[in-house]
C-alpha cells in the first residue's frame, strides 16, 4: 500500500477516534447497539444453524413459503441448500406426508439420522425467518435517530419550518414501512383487492391500514421531538 494512502487512512482513523471520545455516553451506547444489531444480522443465519438446527429449518421453510405464493421466485431450499422432501415417513399417520430437510449431509434418510422435520408453526420460526432483515432495519433506524436530519438543530420560531423538519426526520421510517407493505402486496395476493367480493364496499387491506397508522405515528413522534427542542 502506498505511504500516502496509509497516511490518509491513519488520519481518518485518528479523526474518528477523536470524535468518538467526545461523543455523549448515551450516543456511544446507541452506536454500540447499532454495531451489535448489524453484526448479529450478518451472523444470525449461521449461528441459528449451529445452535438450533430445528428452528433454522422452520425459519427457512417460512421463508420458502413465498415460492408457493409466487412460483416465479427461486425454488426454496433448506438451510444447507438442499431441496425439501415431502414423504410418508415412519411415525407419521397413514397417507400423511411430512415435509423435512435432509440435513447437513444432504442424504435422504427417510426422516432419520440428521434429517430435520419441519416445525414452522408459531411465532418463533416466523421471527427467526426474518431476523436479519429486522435487525438491519433496527440498526438503520437507530443510526437515523442519532445522525438523521435536524436531530441536533435547535427549534425554529416558525411552525412551518418545524413541520418540514419533522417530515424529513420521519422520511426514513416511512420509506421502510412502505417497502414492507410493497413486499407484502407482491407476495400475498389476497391483500391486493380493495373491494369486498360480491359487494361494492371498499375493503382496506390490513397492511395498508397499518402502513397509514405507522406513517402518522412516525410523523407525530418526529414532530413531537422537534417541538420539544
Amino acid at each position: 500500500m502506498d505511504s500516502g494512502v496509509r497516511a490518509h487512512l491513519w488520519n481518518r482513523l485518528s479523526q474518528a477516534g477523536r470524535r468518538w471520545r467526545y461523543l455523549h455516553r448515551l450516543e456511544k451506547t446507541v452506536w454500540i447497539i447499532v454495531a451489535l444489531c448489524a453484526l448479529t444480522a450478518l451472523l444470525s443465519p449461521r449461528l441459528l444453524i449451529r445452535t438450533d438446527p430445528e428452528l433454522a429449518v422452520g425459519a427457512s421453510y417460512r421463508r420458502a413459503w413465498n415460492f408457493y405464493v409466487d412460483p416465479l421466485l427461486a425454488p426454496p431450499s433448506d438451510p444447507w441448500g438442499n431441496e425439501w422432501v415431502s414423504a410418508n415417513i415412519e411415525g407419521a399417520l397413514t397417507g400423511e406426508f411430512v415435509t423435512y430437510s435432509v440435513g447437513p449431509n444432504g442424504v435422504n434418510e427417510g426422516g432419520k439420522g440428521d434429517d430435520v422435520v419441519v416445525h414452522a408453526k408459531g411465532t418463533l420460526p416466523l421471527l427467526a425467518a426474518w431476523a436479519s432483515e429486522v435487525l438491519f432495519a433496527l440498526a438503520l433506524l437507530l443510526a437515523w435517530l442519532v445522525r438523521g436530519p435536524y436531530v441536533r438543530a435547535p427549534r425554529s420560531h416558525s411552525l412551518l419550518v418545524e413541520l418540514w423538519r419533522a417530515t424529513a426526520l420521519a422520511s426514513l421510517p416511512s420509506c421502510l414501512f412502505t417497502l414492507v407493505v410493497l413486499w407484502d402486496l407482491t407476495h400475498a395476493p389476497w391483500t391486493t383487492s380493495l373491494f369486498l367480493p360480491g359487494t361494492e364496499r371498499v375493503l382496506v387491506p390490513v397492511c395498508i391500514a397499518t402502513l397509514g397508522s405507522l406513517w402518522v405515528l412516525s410523523y407525530v413522534v418526529s414532530l413531537g421531538y422537534r417541538l420539544s427542542r
